[in-house]
């Protein structure tokens, strides 16, 4: 009797023991059954289009530099370079000879076109109003001073022959530079793989933005694409939100 009982027990034990390992088991296979290689197949593609999306992304943004860089050349534009994220000027100076040289030259015409100013009797009290009121809230002073510039130009234009050869000289000199740091700039992030911003020169949906997909269909097309690519993976994380907060 004693032996039954002992026996009993054991055949109960032993049921025990295969229902705990069948719940372990089958709660084992629902964490990686076919719901949790779902979510993974899921950051996979969404990896996989992280991927597309940075690389269209450079793509377009190299396009639209060379573009805009050939049409500033042949429109003879003088970027606002200083208007670019991380440009330091003295730093280029120091470590790129070209623009070095540009910088040297455009500081000569500079000079040149200054010292063809002062032959004005009234610049050298012009130029003072203009220091004193630099950094200083005063439009109305400030309106009377760009008008007694704009007076002076006059009278160099009407008198003086030298006058428009060197506002040119100056024009030209920084438009050189200007350029030559832009390139620059362009083939520096492009080499690190980085995004140049083209806000700043060339704006959204401007004009010139307009104008240069006209010029190179490529960068429209592009943009399209990458705009699908993302709607795509806004698509993909909001499954991936949906699995795991458990929304049907």
């Amino acid at each position: 009797m004693r032996g039954n009982h002992f026996f009993l027990k054991r055949a109960l034990f032993a049921a025990l023991l295969l229902t705990a390992v069948s719940a372990a088991a089958q709660s084992a296979g629902s964490e990686s059954g076919p719901e949790a290689m779902k979510g993974k197949v899921l950051k996979a593609r969404i990896a996989q289009l992280d991927g597309e999306i940075h690389r269209l992304d450079l793509q377009i943004n190299r396009l639209t530099w060379e573009t805009y860089l050939d049409y500033a050349e042949q429109a003879r534009i003088t970027p606002k370079v200083f208007s670019l994220p991380g440009l330091n000027y003295a730093r280029l100076r120091d470590t790129v000879p070209v623009i070095d040289t540009l910088g040297n030259r455009l500081r000569a015409a500079s000079d040149a076109y200054t010292a063809i100013l002062r032959t004005d009797p009234q610049y050298e009290a012009i130029h003072q109003e203009y220091v004193a009121i630099r950094g200083v809230k005063d439009p109305e002073r400030e309106s009377a001073n760009r008008m007694q510039y704009n007076q002076l130009y006059a009278r160099l234009r009407a008198n003086n022959p030298d006058y428009e050869p060197a506002l040119e000289r100056r024009k030209e000199a920084e438009r050189q530079r200007n350029m030559a740091i832009l390139r620059y700039m362009v083939d520096y992030y492009g080499a690190k793989g980085w995004i140049l911003p083209t806000e700043q020169l060339v704006g959204g949906y401007s004009p010139l933005m307009r104008a240069l997909n006209g010029r190179c269909p490529e960068i429209g097309r592009l943009s399209d694409e990458l705009s699908m690519l993302r709607a795509l993976r806004r698509e993909l994380c909001k499954r991936q939100l949906r699995e795991k907060f458990v929304i049907p």
